[in-house]
């Protein structure tokens, strides 16, 4: 069978690298349609991957942090603290909440500063307690909103996959 190592990858677009072994990454926000091209180094056609991404995530590093912070740094930076359920809605992996797609975000600490811990919700359990959810496990639970817990953040884009 055919190996990465067997393609040269290519991008479109200057905020997407494409490295040797395939491995994508999104540099910046993005703003159009983006296509990745894996072309076979022994001739033949191309493999074309064309991705629009629906949402864009930031988060605030490795910063522990009351409620109120979550939920200024995200507006201060133009994206909304996320509900519950755009954190995880299942325990199953698929596609629909950030935790169900890419699973333990901790294995994303060192190119995206995401922690194995738990996150803010924009969803209130009551008054003075808001929802967090795991992004290792995806499990969720209720702190009091002067607790601690890890900050991220999304602002909506648009998401097509066009493979041929």
């Amino acid at each position: 069978g055919k190996t990465a190592a067997d393609y040269e990858f290519s991008s479109s677009a200057s905020w997407v690298d494409v490295d040797a072994t395939g491995k994508v990454t999104f540099k910046n926000v993005g703003s159009n349609w983006e296509r990745i091209t894996a072309t076979p180094k022994s001739g033949g056609p191309s493999y074309v991957y064309e991705i629009r991404v629906k949402s864009w995530w930031v988060n605030s590093g490795d910063a522990f942090m009351i409620y109120s912070l979550a939920e200024n740094f995200c507006s201060s930076n133009g994206y909304t603290l996320p509900r519950a359920d755009h954190l995880n809605h299942s325990r199953s992996r698929g596609i629909g909440s950030l935790y169900s797609e890419w699973g333990d975000m901790g294995h994303y600490t060192t190119e995206a500063g995401f922690q194995s811990n738990m996150y803010w919700s924009s969803s209130p359990a009551n008054s003075s307690e808001q929802y967090v959810v795991s992004l290792a496990t995806g499990d969720q639970s209720v702190f009091e909103k002067i607790g601690f817990a890890y900050e991220t953040s999304y602002k909506n884009l648009l998401l097509s996959l066009i493979i041929y």
